[in-house]
């Protein structure tokens, strides 16, 4: 697809059209020319002027070890959260009842229990449950 000139090897040209694609904005931060030259230099170990099929390979190797270490941070983090949250559950619950007046909106919190008037807060839910056990 990039490679206009089917020469089996891609030009800085062929690279400059490459980086613009959509599809490889996992490559951020920049994705302008400058960056572009500096990533193409990068890769033609040879110094040809052009990124062959196994320079190309190294590219294609680096946005996939990347895009898999983004996925086990992303993983982590998500787990360290839920354990951050598993662990506090009673504060919130405490912090929720005790505070909700000062981020809710009087007006929202009354149109609420109109609309909703059965719904109740985790901490009520959870009590609730428990006599209920």
């Amino acid at each position: 697809k990039y490679d206009a000139d089917s020469g089996g090897s891609i030009d800085l040209d062929e690279f400059k059209l490459l980086m613009s694609d959509p599809a490889m904005s996992g490559l951020k931060p920049k994705r302008d020319v400058k960056f572009a030259m500096d990533l193409f230099k990068k890769y033609d170990e040879d110094g040809s002027g052009s990124i062959d099929r196994g320079e190309f390979r190294a590219v294609a190797n680096e946005i996939q070890a990347d895009a898999r270490r983004r996925s086990l941070i992303s993983v982590a983090a998500a787990a360290i959260g839920a354990t951050i949250v598993a662990d506090y559950s009673q504060e919130y619950q405490w912090a929720q009842k005790n505070f909700r007046s000062l981020y809710i909106d009087p007006l929202a919190e009354e149109t609420q229990n109109k609309a909703f008037p059965t719904a109740l807060l985790s901490s009520d839910l959870d009590e609730a449950v428990a006599k209920t056990l």
